[in-house]
């Protein structure tokens, strides 16, 4: 059995959604997820329930400290589990993974979190060092990421596999694009969803575009800021041009990507953003910070057409180099890189070389 950890299984999370799509796409039917659910109270109601949709067993965790690692080794114990696959340094977890002498995979998925560099210089420094010394395989998932965690001498063998997308198909590329574009994420201050909002308005509102901002307002989790909410939405009063959508389904989203001109993605930091991805995989052309060298790894050449700052100064010539784009389907035919059949391939090969699984 293969047990996949995450946060918040059944909420806004992008490691969760991931993790999901990953294990949809393996081909295998011994995965079981652990639902790290934080800010809760241990309770034996509704620990084992199934995910009908995808039809995943899913064990929620609750609590913290002992009780936590408790879960974690009985659960273990109990579907035998072979290997620990971490969506992000899950300490409890890993902790119980090496009592149990269990092989383990440790996906970074944020760098200035959890990257070896992060973990090895703060206050758990040492107990970090000891438990990333027991993990049997890394996936760095950006080359940010792996940049930092080559550097330290851990005998771990270090590997960049990216996340992937379900890519559209041909038929679903076929709608014609619209004055519209979009802000895909968490209304945070991470996302910037504030700053991307007045740049709308500061360049494209006079030219007849209308902004769709979509996702969850207030997130259940540390990066929640009801003041931060409250403010973007004060920013969108009384302007008929920019709306709302909150969180939508999968299939809702991919309505309005078939639709959309530009999507603007401004976030301070990322894994990886996967909303990009999807964007660029439905000929989206994005609109990125001019100093977000991730996001810009991730797209097709090395060039300032997507910068902030080309658009405030060549809104005309943005335009005109967004529409030939597009119509050259560039940004589809890169995105087919991160197909989650292509990725899920990878991980495979990583299973059986590593785990024997």
């Amino acid at each position: 059995m293969i047990s996949y950890i995450v946060y918040n299984y059944f909420s806004y999370s992008g490691a969760a959604s991931q993790a999901k799509k990953l294990a949809s796409s393996l081909g295998r039917h011994n995965i079981i997820f652990f639902n790290v659910i934080t800010n809760s109270k241990f309770k034996f109601s509704k620990i084992h329930v199934k995910d009908d949709r995808l039809n995943f067993s899913v064990i929620n965790i609750r609590g913290g400290g002992i009780i936590r690692l408790l879960q974690f080794i009985y659960f273990f114990l109990r579907y035998k589990v072979k290997l620990v696959h971490l969506h992000g340094f899950h300490r409890d977890a890993l902790i119980s993974a090496y009592l149990l002498k269990k092989k383990i995979l440790l996906k970074s998925t944020l760098d200035g979190k959890d990257d070896f560099d992060t973990l090895l210089n703060g206050k758990s420094k040492f107990i970090n060092r000891f438990l990333l010394s027991k993990i049997t395989f890394n996936n760095s998932l950006t080359t940010q990421i792996h940049n930092k965690n080559i550097q330290h001498s851990l005998t771990v063998p270090i590997d960049k596999i990216p996340n992937g997308i379900h890519c559209p198909t041909s038929n679903e590329l076929m709608e014609e694009k619209q004055r519209i574009i979009i802000i895909v994420g968490a209304v945070i201050p991470r996302k910037n969803t504030l700053l991307g909002i007045q740049f709308f308005k500061d360049v494209f509102l006079s030219r007849g575009y209308k902004l769709f901002i979509i996702g969850p307002l207030n997130t259940q989790n540390s990066e929640g800021d009801e003041f931060y909410s409250r403010e973007c939405m004060e920013s969108i009063n009384n302007c008929e041009h920019i709306s709302f959508l909150g969180n939508l389904t999968t299939e809702q989203l991919n309505v309005i990507y078939k639709i959309s001109r530009f999507i603007i993605f401004l976030s301070k930091s990322e894994g990886m953003p996967n909303v990009l991805l999807e964007a660029i995989s439905f000929n989206i052309t994005p609109i990125v910070r001019d100093d977000d060298l991730l996001s810009k790894s991730l797209l097709p050449k090395d060039t300032n057409e997507f910068d902030i700052s080309f658009y405030y100064e060549n809104i005309e010539s943005a335009e005109i180099n967004a529409l030939k784009l597009i119509e050259s389907q560039t940004l589809i035919l890169h995105s087919k890189t991160y197909n989650i059949k292509v990725i899920a391939n990878k991980y495979n090969e990583v299973y059986l070389k590593y785990f024997d699984l």
